[in-house]
Formats: C-alpha cells, sequence, structure tokens
C-alpha cells in the first residue's frame, strides 16, 4: 500500500510542479508576444511613411493589415513574423538595419518562448497519464485491504473504523430512496472557455452534501443569472485545482456564490490552458 500511495502521490506532487512551471512559461511566452506584436505596430508606420500604404511593399508586411497580427494563434503568428522578418531584411536592412534586428530578436524569442511553453504542457501530459495508472494500482490495492479487513474481522465490524473512514461503507441510508453519493454532473470545459449550469433543483436541499471533483485543467465556480451568462472579476467564485475536491452542504455551497431563486446557474469556468473536467455528486442524508 505504501508503494502505490508513494507512486500516485509522486505523479500529483510532479503535476503539481509541471503546472507551476507551465503557468511560469505562459506568463513568459505572453510577455514576448505581446513585445513582438509592439515591435511590429511600430514598424508599420515606419513602413507606411517610407513606401505608401498602398504600395506592394506595404502589402508585403502586412496584407492583411495591422489586426492580423494581433488576432492569430501563437502558432499562426510563428509564421507571420517569419514573413515580416523576410520583409524587413529586404526591404528595410539599407536604411534601418536596428529595426530589423530588432524584430528578428523579438521573432526568435517569441518561437523560443512558445517552443518551452509546448514542452511544458507536453510534460504535463506524460504525468497524467502516469498518475492514471498509478492511481488504478492504489485503488486495486485499497479494495485487497478492504477485502482482507472484512474477511478477518467478520465478528468484530468496528475493526473496519481502524482502516477506513465509515462514510464510505457503501451500506448506507437516504431519505426516501435517494440513493447515496448519486452523480448529478459530469461533463468538460473547453480551455479557453465556461458552461452554465441550471442547479435549480438541488440549491433548496440543505439537508444535501454537494461534492465537486475537477481534474484535467484548474476550473473556478460562479454563480448566473442566465444560461448564457458570462464571468465577470466581481462575482463571487470558488477555485478547484487539477485533483482537487470541494465537499460541503449545499445550502452553504449556495450562500458562498450567492445561489438560488434569481442565479439558479452554477458557471463552470476552465482557468487552466487544457480542457477542464469535473463531476458533482451530492449525498441527501438523514441528519444523525
Amino acid at each position: 500500500t505504501t508503494i502505490k500511495y508513494t507512486a500516485y502521490y509522486g505523479k500529483m506532487s510532479s503535476q503539481a510542479t509541471q503546472v507551476a512551471i507551465r503557468e511560469g512559461l505562459t506568463i513568459a511566452k505572453n510577455n514576448s508576444r505581446t513585445a513582438a506584436e509592439h515591435k511590429v505596430t511600430s514598424l508599420e508606420g515606419l513602413v507606411k511613411f517610407k513606401f505608401g500604404l498602398e504600395s506592394p511593399t506595404y502589402q508585403e508586411f502586412y496584407p492583411q493589415g495591422l489586426t492580423e497580427y494581433q488576432n492569430c494563434s501563437d502558432a499562426a503568428l510563428e509564421i507571420k513574423l517569419d514573413r515580416i522578418v523576410g520583409a524587413a531584411g529586404t526591404h528595410l536592412t539599407a536604411d534601418f538595419p536596428d529595426e530589423v534586428t530588432a524584430i528578428a530578436d523579438l521573432r526568435t524569442a517569441f518561437k523560443t518562448a512558445h517552443l518551452a511553453q509546448n514542452n511544458a504542457f507536453s510534460n504535463i501530459d506524460n504525468v497524467i497519464t502516469g498518475k492514471h495508472v498509478d492511481r488504478k494500482a492504489l485503488t486495486v490495492q485499497l479494495t485487497k485491504n478492504f477485502l482482507l479487513v472484512a474477511a478477518d474481522n467478520i465478528d468484530n465490524t468496528d475493526k473496519y473504523d481502524d482502516f477506513f473512514n465509515p462514510q464510505l461503507l457503501p451500506i448506507r441510508t437516504g431519505i426516501g430512496s435517494q440513493p447515496a453519493g448519486t452523480a448529478l454532473l459530469e461533463g468538460n470545459v473547453p480551455s479557453p472557455g465556461f458552461i452554465n449550469i441550471d442547479i435549480s433543483d438541488i440549491a433548496g436541499t440543505p439537508l444535501s452534501t454537494i461534492v465537486i471533483l475537477v481534474t484535467l485543467s484548474g476550473l473556478r465556480f460562479y454563480s448566473s443569472a442566465t444560461a448564457d451568462g458570462v464571468p465577470t472579476p466581481t462575482t463571487l467564485f470558488v477555485d478547484l485545482e487539477p485533483g482537487q475536491s470541494l465537499n460541503k452542504k449545499i445550502d452553504e455551497f449556495v450562500a458562498q456564490l450567492g445561489l438560488g431563486g434569481s442565479t439558479p446557474y452554477l458557471m463552470v469556468q476552465n482557468i487552466g490552458m487544457v480542457l477542464g473536467h469535473y463531476k458533482i455528486t451530492f449525498d441527501k442524508l438523514e441528519e444523525e
């Protein structure tokens, strides 16, 4: 059990480390992209002054206008920066060699930062794959442990409590026919993106406990008045990192986010850089 647990926990720690590295590299990439875009913008004025807005030379630099550099993906920007560096080398080297060097250096810096960020994503994917394997091995080991404890203590059921949380026992009594651990919702949240979930059916059940498990990417939970609402910085929210879960009474969760009556939707926003996954369950049990 110790070996299986250590392997799984090690992968969790590695994933957390790689996520932190990725976030730092993402910031570096974003800063590098901003610097390159600023130079592209300043260079546009020089090209326009020297060659004219309607000239074929201007089209070599900005065939679709200045905004194409600002609205494209990172991968597309690499190609566009190669194009503008080539045009600068052809048309500006004689009169403005420093400008040619500057845009070329910023292109190289952005490509380097973008590659480092992509490598970080690959490292996280590798760790997640290994973590899933280790978690399965740990689950099987814990199941074996459960059976061993049960078999050795048939006449001493209280011994179970020394090894496991009694609340994890599958034999539980709920209110009426409500099963314990009923899965309410499960799905993916794209990156970047958000979804809205109508939770009005569970918002009024104060004796229930809501459990939210997040995997793959960090997610942020808001309240929303409409199904197509959008997140705002002033809205109350709860953040959950990959592998982290939330477990609390529904009425407390509803109060924390201001959910209910006028805001019946639970908004889930992906705040990471990869696909996010959530699973929401609840127990509706009698109070002891």
